[in-house]
């Protein structure tokens, strides 16, 4: 209550000074007197007859009621005042404490049921027992009270939280509660969350969406060498979830860059197979496993074409004797079963006789020749009089086109006494210009012997004959 002034009129004079003893009672009468029955409160306050000062001196209380200092029969405290809070309320009705079934306001009571018995809905400190009102009430039943609602720790009906309550507590991150539950389940986690592949929680009875064939092996949160992590999300990826939360593999259509096969590569792609842009699992998660596809990295592909549309048929990663490199480029007889003949010149391949290959234009060219001796001498060699092959586009100096190599001088056959000159290589006959000895030839003018074969042309026959001799145009004989 707060306390105010008694503002009822006192039969007080006003006087400039007021007088300490009464003069005379003629002095007063007949104007004003000061009623002896007023009380004086302290320096200011008077309290008109029957009214009484409080114990403060600020305020006036009537004679006989509450505030007057003096307990009378309907009151159970008087303490001066007309005001609650001080241990005694302002009707002077209760002595403000807790079980005097009086409910006291101002000094905090909730609730006063005339008894300090904690449970029964008011606590032994009148404050009001429930769920909700931060104050654990264990007689109540109360295990924490964080207030209305759920909390971390504590749920709504002021248990505490723990999953598998049966309560899902969102509060406290969860998704599912089961009561009495706390096992992996296809819908939800043993710590009462949804099943996710990421969530670094493995669940045995969890398939990750998408790929509903395949359970979930691991869940470290994220790509790992040891596990795959949920980049191929649902159904929204190409790959439709698989390998999501699995150990990962080369061929598991899941492309996991922390994942290296024995060769140290880390995983470039994964379609699960051969493609023409990515290497499957065919050397057993080996060198090119899970590569981009290209000749030269050591995994055969059947599904990559090189430029020309061969599909790779080996792939060594260099040249072998077996095999072609990629020394063109992916283009013609690149990762091709090598052979003479394929148009790639492949030095580890070597010809029947143990010639490497020095040449293949995949036929026979002036420069080189082609295969027509069936991987024999000569074959993919660069192409000369006298390499014991038979090259048509191969002419001499006087350009003729070579009609057999017998690598040297036949019966039948001029071999490279001329380097390369008129008869080089050319079926021997008497005037070819060719001296072929193997043939009986002793002497031959070629387009220089004249007809009646008696006169010689100074140093045009290639061997003289001696003496008086010369040489016969027909018989190449010396005579």
């Amino acid at each position: 209550m707060r306390r105010v002034r008694n503002k009822q009129p006192l039969p007080v004079c006003v006087l400039g000074v007021v007088v300490a003893a009464l003069a005379t009672a003629a002095m007063l009468s007949g104007s004003c007197f000061l009623d002896t029955k007023t009380t004086f409160c302290g320096q200011v306050l008077h309290c008109p007859p029957g009214w009484v000062c409080s114990a403060d001196q600020e305020t006036c209380v009537k004679a006989g009621n509450c505030g007057d200092g003096r307990i009378n029969d309907l009151e159970v405290c008087d303490d001066s005042n007309n005001s609650s809070g001080d241990g005694c309320s302002s009707d002077c009705t209760s002595n403000e404490t807790c079980g005097n079934d009086i409910l006291d306001v101002a000094i905090g009571e909730q609730c006063d049921d005339g008894n300090t018995t904690p449970g029964d809905g008011c606590s032994a400190e009148c404050t009001s027992e429930g769920c909700g009102n931060l104050i654990v009430d264990v007689e109540f039943g109360e295990q924490c009270d964080t207030g209305p609602g759920d909390s971390l720790g504590c749920n709504f009906d002021c248990t505490f939280r723990r999953c598998g309550d049966g309560y899902v507590n969102s509060e406290a991150a969860e998704d599912c509660d089961r009561v009495g539950d706390v096992s992996d389940r296809q819908d939800c986690d043993r710590d009462c969350t949804t099943p996710l592949c990421g969530d670094m929680h493995t669940n045995p009875k969890f398939k990750p969406p998408g790929d509903q064939s395949q359970f979930e092996e691991c869940d470290d949160g994220a790509n790992t060498s040891f596990c795959n992590g949920n980049d191929n999300g649902d159904n929204s990826n190409p790959a439709q979830g698989k390998g999501n939360c699995q150990r990962p593999e080369c061929g598991d259509r899941y492309i996991n860059p922390s994942f290296k096969n024995k060769a140290d590569q880390a995983e470039q792609c994964d379609a699960g197979m051969d493609t023409s842009s990515c290497n499957g699992n065919n050397n057993m998660h080996g060198i090119g496993s899970c590569q981009m596809a290209k000749c030269g990295d050591g995994y055969t592909n059947a599904a990559l074409l090189n430029t020309v549309g061969q599909p790779e048929q080996c792939d060594a990663g260099m040249d072998t004797s077996s095999c072609n490199g990629n020394n063109n480029m992916h283009g013609i007889g690149s990762c091709q079963m090598a052979k003479c003949g394929d148009g790639y010149t492949n030095a580890a391949l070597l010809n029947t006789v143990g010639q490497p290959e020095q040449c293949d234009a995949g036929m026979d060219t002036s420069s080189c020749n082609g295969n027509n001796n069936m991987h024999g001498i000569g074959s993919c060699q660069m192409a000369k009089c006298g390499d014991r092959y038979i090259n048509a586009v191969l002419r001499n100096r006087s350009g003729q086109a070579e009609q057999c190599d017998a690598g040297m001088d036949t019966s039948s056959c001029n071999g490279n006494n001329n380097m390369h000159g008129p008869g080089s290589c050319q079926n021997s006959q008497c005037g070819d210009g060719y001296r072929n000895a193997a043939d009986g030839e002793q002497c031959d003018w070629g387009d220089f012997a004249k007809p009646n074969g008696d006169v010689i042309p100074d140093g045009k026959e290639d061997v003289p004959c001696s003496g008086d001799k010369f040489c016969d145009h027909v018989t190449c004989k010396c005579s």
